[in-house]
């Protein structure tokens, strides 16, 4: 009897399983929800992919209000073949200037620097590459690099426990200053770093400071939002506009799912989230349910995002300047920064499905 009942459950949860995998095949929900790009080109057009193949992830930056560097790589693990290539944007077309192969290695994320510079910065890894704004010369930085969020030319490295500020000119770095404590985020004239429950502000030379208490919020976020106020998230309550003494300004409320990076203005007046999300039928959240029973809470091999969503926000109105929204096919793979927004917030560019797009952002948002 009990070798029965064992032979049923496992039947019904490869039942449930079978059907979760399935289901998505034949939903009838829409697709896609996203505005006209201004212009759009494939990677292997525009010569931004590895070679022999189209590129199976991307991400991207911007280095200027008129350039995007677009990092394309095909392969897995460790070896993952990635070209670095440049394209501008002028006169609704895209047009692209130069580019290299990368040497196989892991994943990267793209971080641009004020002056048009570029840091190579491995996800999984202490190596980071910067690059000079043609491409043809540059250094490795042994350094755990926590950027600017809104093309700044100073960048930090964090090691356990303590913490480095330098800036960037060309292709030379100089130290500014050293502290204590888990750093999170820098500006052109701020530091922000935590020790135990406190998040403190403080300028480059140290002289002017502001703190505040975190007890209640382990997962809380701070960053700089332009050179005058903080975005502040976690615990649970969205994203707060709040100034340098952490006094309350506005609240932004975030587009649906998760991730990792926000793209700023260089004012902070903008701010684009890039998200991955989840969206499924009612039958298949039944399904999806059935399934985390009979597995004993394994659920189904196929809860994970199948989808993305792209905002911009006015972060002095609070009001959504662009919706991008791919409900069933994400750009590529979760966590990659897939979209950003240029220093002034005139464009957003969004790469992925073997393609560059080109958006033109409106004067004021509602």
């Amino acid at each position: 009897m009990l070798l029965q009942r064992r032979w049923a459950i496992a039947t019904l949860a490869s039942a449930v399983l079978l059907a979760t995998w399935l289901l998505p095949l034949r939903s009838g929900l829409a697709a896609s929800d996203a505005p006209n790009p201004v212009a759009s080109a494939s990677l292997s057009d525009l010569n931004a992919s590895p070679v022999g193949s189209p590129g199976l992830t991307a991400t991207l930056a911007f280095v200027s209000d008129s350039r995007v560097a677009v990092l394309a790589c095909d392969g897995i693990g460790g070896a993952l073949a990635c070209r670095l290539a440049l394209i501008d944007y002028r006169q609704e077309s895209l047009r692209p200037v130069s580019g290299l192969e990368l040497q196989p290695g892991s994943r990267k994320s793209l971080l641009p620097v004020r002056g048009g510079c570029l840091l190579l910065r491995e996800v999984w890894g202490n190596v980071t590459t910067l690059f000079s704004a043609d491409l043809k010369s540059s250094v490795n930085l042994s350094m755990n690099v926590v950027p600017s969020p809104s093309f700044g030319s100073v960048i930090g490295d964090y090691k356990s426990g303590t913490w480095a500020l330098y800036k960037i000119d060309a292709l030379r770095t100089e130290l500014i200053r050293e502290g204590h404590g888990e750093l999170q985020s820098v500006s052109d004239s701020v530091a922000l770093f935590r020790e135990g429950d406190v998040i403190h502000v403080e300028s480059l030379d140290g002289r002017k400071s502001s703190a505040m208490a975190v007890s209640k919020c382990g997962g809380i976020r701070a960053e700089p939002a332009g050179p005058e106020h903080l975005f502040i998230e976690g615990c649970g309550d969205g994203g707060t506009i709040r100034g340098l003494n952490w006094g309350f300004i506005r609240s932004i409320a975030e587009p649906p799912g998760w991730g990792g990076r926000h793209g700023w203005t260089s004012d902070g007046g903008r701010i684009l989230f890039d998200h991955y999300t989840r969206t499924v039928s009612a039958s298949e959240r039944s399904l999806e349910a059935l399934a985390a029973a009979a597995t004993l809470g394994l659920g189904s091999a196929n809860e994970q995002a199948n989808g993305e969503r792209i905002q911009v926000i006015d972060t002095k109105t609070g009001g959504v300047c662009f919706d991008w929204d791919s409900k069933l096919k994400p750009l590529g793979l979760a966590g990659e920064y897939h979209a950003d927004i240029s220093p002034s917030g005139g464009l957003v560019a969004v790469v992925g499905w073997g393609k560059l797009m080109i958006y033109r952002m409106p004067n004021t948002c509602p």
